[in-house]
């Protein structure tokens, strides 16, 4: 597995496309462009390394081009051309709900802006989606290791769908030579995709894209993706190509709390964390408490 999901991993130094913001135009963007949200919904979260001085900044991942960070970007590709999807090569990743915080990392809310679309994984983490090539299966992981060792030194193949397009096309036609660090799952890959091609009257490529849009990935809408993961209590990888804002979860959740929170109501912020003293349902139940003493 990657360590700590490194899809959700911020680096020191602004990205291009990115801009730090103050609590004020925080306050405002929530208030107009980001209106959607509400610091009690379900939690999308991304992680940033301590040593990062940012505590709010609005990020347009549209700008610049991404790709896997320590791993073989084919998926990524195939996704993006198989899939009506938010391009995976353009977008923030982020998980909902569940992460797993490490002393070195902070967590930090992703807010999308009104009307973003999400890429909706069906599992918590990409690389655990399987691929079904009729009589075998492999995972998302195993395909990228496969695919960076058929077509090793071969330059860009991993950022170019073209480039890979015409590669898989060239080097899966017989003779079956390739070399491999699994041989025989690199056997049955070709020998389904000969198989198909020729029934098909098609290319390698065409069969392995029909193999991606066969991938149980879901579109949705942010109020969408909040609903689905209350009522299936999944929590996803999630992707979205959409302007967001990052807000470091410790430094803004004062500032969150009282924009958010009707403090005369006791049964205000239901999905707060309830163990938190911070909490202003376990206020009032402190405050109560007192009273009765």
């Amino acid at each position: 597995m990657k360590k700590f999901n490194t899809f959700l991993l911020e680096g020191k130094k602004l990205l291009f496309g990115t801009k730090i913001i103050n609590e004020d135009e925080l306050l405002h963007l929530l208030e107009t462009d980001y209106s959607d949200f509400n610091f009690y919904d379900t939690e999308i979260n991304r992680v940033v390394d301590n040593l990062s001085q940012k505590k709010i900044y609005i990020d347009n991942p549209n700008e610049r081009d991404r790709y896997s960070v320590h791993n073989s970007n084919f998926y990524n590709l195939l996704i993006d051309y198989s899939l009506n999807l938010p391009k995976r090569s353009k977008s923030l990743i982020a998980k909902v709900q569940g992460t797993y915080l490490h002393k070195e990392y902070q967590k930090f809310r992703l807010i999308p802006k009104n009307n973003a679309i999400f890429g909706v994984c069906d599992t918590s983490d990409v690389w655990y989606s399987d691929l079904d090539f009729g009589n075998f299966v492999i995972d998302f992981q195993y395909f990228a290791f496969l695919c960076r060792d058929i077509f090793r030194n071969i330059p860009n193949i991993d950022k170019d769908i073209e480039i890979f397009k015409s590669n898989i096309n060239l080097k899966f036609k017989n003779p079956f030579t390739p070399s491999s660090m699994d041989y025989e799952k690199t056997k049955l890959l070709h020998n389904y995709l000969k198989k198909n091609s020729e029934e098909n009257n098609s290319t390698f490529f065409d069969e392995l894209v029909k193999v991606f849009q066969k991938l149980n990935f879901q579109k949705m809408n942010y109020k969408e993706l909040i609903k689905y993961n209350s009522e299936t209590s999944n929590y996803p990888e999630v992707w979205t190509d959409s302007e967001c804002v990052l807000m470091n979860y410790t430094q803004t959740k004062d500032l969150c709390v009282s924009r958010f929170t009707d403090f005369s109501n006791e049964n205000a912020s239901p999905y707060f964390c309830l163990e938190s003293d911070f909490c202003p349902r376990n206020r009032l139940k402190y405050f109560k408490y007192f009273l009765l003493l």
